[in-house]
């Protein structure tokens, strides 16, 4: 709901929301928890604005879906080579302020252990996501390149197989929501097999 104010200087509300009940807690549907949280360890945002955004609580992020936060590992160095890289994408069509946004992961492995090398998280349409897909492939010389199995995915993996000379992506059925996927693989940042870019994560200090 839009609610302008009249006095000068005064920005606008653009959006509230009314809880009900005891508690006064929302309840998520599971793929927004799993976007919310994403959104905390992208290393675009701090936690804390990613929680004000949502109207959370910063605590209301902090170790969830099973991974906690003293299990992330951090490098500045990338290893000289990289046995595998891959990129890996979750698209969303639409670019209305309440919009999901589309995600994509770039990961090397290198003597065992998994590099997060990149986060790319915008809201773009078809066209513009299409040729971004394709240049991050590029960029990040990427062996291969993942997208979810979804409408808008399917389309821009199709596009992408017949017309582009370097990009051909793959696109992967999900059969379990985000949050279990996530869990599945907590055992991986727990055991210190997983980092991050230490400069991607220094700009949400």
């Amino acid at each position: 709901m839009t609610m302008p104010y009249d006095d000068a200087g005064t920005s606008r509300v653009t959006r509230f929301e009314v809880f009900t009940g005891a508690g006064r807690r929302r309840d998520w549907p599971p793929e927004v928890k799993a976007s919310i949280l994403a959104e905390s360890f992208s290393g675009q945002e701090t936690v804390c604005s990613v929680a004000r955004r949502h109207g959370m609580s910063p605590s209301q992020l902090k170790d969830n879906a099973g991974i906690r936060r003293a299990w992330l590992r951090y490098y500045d160095v990338e290893p000289d080579q990289f046995d595998f890289i891959l990129a890996s994408w979750d698209t969303a069509s639409t670019l209305s302020e309440e919009a999901d946004w589309s995600v994509g992961t770039i990961w090397g492995v290198a003597d065992g252990s998994i590099y997060l090398l990149h986060v790319e998280r915008k809201r773009l349409e078809s066209p513009e996501l299409r040729h971004r897909i394709e240049s991050i492939h590029s960029q990040f010389h990427a062996d291969v390149t993942i997208i979810e199995d979804a409408a808008l995915g399917r389309g821009i993996v199709q596009d992408l197989r017949r017309t582009s000379p370097t990009c051909q992506p793959i696109a992967i059925p999900v059969r379990i929501e985000k949050i279990a996927r996530m869990q599945a693989r907590a055992v991986m940042f727990e055991t210190g097999k997983v980092s991050r870019n230490f400069r991607e994560a220094g700009t949400a200090a």
